[in-house]
């Protein structure tokens, strides 16, 4: 099952979430996905989704981080993978450089959450707004998990917002669109 959400830490006040997760929750090894190079804030942000999960009673015998040292038998335990929030970009990388995570992820059949980036890297295909600040044409092919696409972190005068932007970006959607399909 995949849980994707734009904030984890709200969705954790959610009581029909928290009841989902636990409904899919098993006993195992949880591997984070960070979306960084820099290890401290990795381990910053895993130890505050940790403690969320273990005020709900959501432990994990083993806890990873997935980087070059983990190999296929590294996963063999794994429930849960974690896609962290963060830049899509750096996580997109981390997940396509190892072809056997990927593999594993493509065909993983246990608990999924994505978070922020690591939502919009489970999709095809992925299309940043410039308010993200990762490029203004950033298009990446995601890992395919769901066949759509979304956004995270929409403001909540999105019509406005897309609006004013519409006639800067709209040549540029409509080309991507086309490549896409």
């Amino acid at each position: 099952m995949e849980f994707l959400t734009s904030d984890f830490f709200t969705i954790m006040k959610n009581g029909a979430f928290i009841k989902a997760l636990k409904s899919e929750h098993k006993v195992g090894s949880i591997l984070f996905v960070p979306t960084t190079k820099n290890s401290e804030k990795t381990m910053k942000y895993l130890k505050l989704v940790m403690k969320e999960f273990e005020k709900y009673g959501l432990t994990y015998e083993n806890i990873m981080v997935l980087s070059e040292e983990l190999s296929a038998d590294d996963y063999n335990n794994v429930t849960c993978i974690f896609l962290m929030g963060g830049s899509v970009a750096v996580q997109h990388e981390l997940i396509y450089q190892n072809g056997e995570f990927l593999k594993f992820l493509i065909n993983f059949s246990g608990l999924t959450i994505g978070y922020s980036a690591g939502s919009l890297n489970l999709g095809s295909h992925i299309f940043l707004h410039p308010r993200h600040k990762e490029g203004d044409n950033l298009h990446l092919e995601g890992v395919g998990k769901f066949d759509f696409s979304l956004d995270v972190h929409c403001p909540s005068d999105a019509k406005e917002i897309y609006k004013l932007d519409y006639e800067k970006v709209k040549d540029m959607y409509f080309k991507m669109l086309e490549e896409v399909c």
